[in-house]
């Protein structure tokens, strides 16, 4: 265990205890689904609540846990739960303080998924989304507040165009009218961006991209920064007492803001969108991904200025239209000083013949869907990953996503001028 600040010793030690594990250096895989009360007294302990400790996998495991704590002291100590996608840990996001007939605020520049999510899913339980085009505008931000809103969610680092959240100005504005900012920061992770520090509120990531960085495990992490004042009074469901936190010596039903405090969030998090639907993350995915996190300030570090040398040789080939990577701006250093991630996009000349023709010259690049891996890859998300998405959110058919690995940027270049003489010849 650590009681370090800095992000390079916390991906290594945070979360663990040797002396806790038989003295093992490296964090133990748990694969058990349940685990020994010791005897009767402590049983009915565990179970009320009275003592902190492992019960049924469904409600908690020591690798899991793990990863939590690292993640935690990653995103300046705020409660961690993990889940078993990132897409179940932005469903559970929202699901915990969205009921029937309340509305979200959603910037349209969106994973498809999350887009579907929103935009398909969430009606069905009456839950409907109002898309803004210009989320960074808070006057556009503010007009779109209705009395039913209760959340504003976006993304960090946008998929796939780089554009960069204003995240104190949407944080103020959304805090203006009482209601949460819920954040995706899958692209930038912790490492290069706390967006917690500027506002937010609610953090959400998929560990299976750059938090893992090895593509061998899915997985999700919801971070409750522990800000938000959820007894304010348009958030019932954590301020009515509730059977399902009676006290067990008397029966009296308790709220989660009463039992829970300020941690009333993280706590109904787990105990009713975690364990109630089941969405747990597996204890060698979370093994997977404690061990990828020990070299994501390396994997990072070296992405970006990968991506970086990528971004600009590609802006100077003349059959590149344009190149999104919001890293090529220096007014990006204000907020993201490490830089804002390893993926980025641009547009082919001709037409949609130029990109076959360019995936078929590659050779190092992986057609793959995934982002954040060790191994660089590469996608038309038109076809691919953003297939849905809000009709003001404009992908062309040339538009092609990079999301930039660890191998030599020099060999990378050389790979995408094959593919762009093949697309071109």
């Amino acid at each position: 265990m650590t009681n370090s600040e800095s992000p390079l010793t916390n991906s290594v030690h945070a979360g663990y205890d040797p002396r806790e594990h038989f003295g093992s250096v490296i964090p133990p895989l748990y694969p058990s689904v349940a685990f020994e009360f010791g005897d009767f007294d402590r049983s009915l302990r565990l179970a009320n609540g009275q003592e902190a400790g492992f019960t049924y996998g469904r409600s908690g495991n020591p690798t899991v846990h793990t990863l939590e704590g690292r993640v935690s002291a990653l995103s300046g100590g705020g409660q961690v739960t993990a889940f078993a996608s990132g897409m179940a840990a932005v469903s559970g996001a929202l699901l915990n303080i969205l009921r029937p007939g309340d509305r979200v605020i959603s910037s349209t520049e969106l994973y498809g998924h999350s887009f579907d999510l929103l935009d398909r899913a969430l009606p069905e339980f009456g839950i409907e989304t109002d898309f803004v085009s210009n989320i960074n505008d808070p006057e556009a931000l503010a007009a779109a507040v209705t009395p039913r809103t209760r959340a504003v969610f976006a993304e960090t680092v946008s998929n796939p165009f780089t554009t960069l959240l204003d995240t104190a100005t949407v944080a103020r504005v959304a805090h203006e009218h009482r209601i949460p900012l819920i954040v995706d920061n899958t692209i930038p992770t912790p490492f290069l961006y706390d967006p917690a520090q500027l506002g937010a509120d609610i953090v959400v990531y998929s560990s299976t991209k750059g938090i893992n960085g090895h593509g061998n495990a899915i997985g999700g992490l919801v971070v409750d920064a522990g800000s938000f004042d959820w007894s304010g009074g348009l958030f019932p469901q954590f301020t009515e007492p509730t059977p399902f936190l009676a006290d067990h010596a008397t029966g009296q039903a308790r709220s989660f803001v009463e039992l829970f405090g300020a941690d009333a969030y993280h706590q109904r998090l787990r105990k009713w969108q975690l364990q109630l639907f089941g969405g747990i993350l597996g204890p060698f995915e979370a093994y997977l991904t404690v061990l990828g996190l020990e070299t994501l300030p390396q994997r990072l570090t070296q992405q970006v200025a990968s991506a970086t040398r990528v971004a600009a040789w590609l802006a100077k080939q003349p059959n590149v239209v344009r190149v999104h990577y919001s890293g090529l701006d220096e007014s990006s250093r204000e907020n993201f000083p490490r830089g804002v991630g390893g993926v980025l996009s641009f547009e082919l000349a001709g037409d949609e013949s130029s990109v076959r023709g360019f995936f078929s010259g590659l050779q190092l690049f992986s057609l793959s869907a995934n982002i954040g891996d060790a191994r660089s890859l590469a996608v038309q998300p038109l076809r691919i990953t953003h297939r849905d998405r809000h009709p003001s959110f404009e992908i062309t058919p040339t538009l092609v996503r990079l999301s930039i690995g660890l191998e030599d940027p020099d060999d990378l270049i050389a790979d995408l001028a094959r593919g762009l003489d093949a697309a071109f010849e």
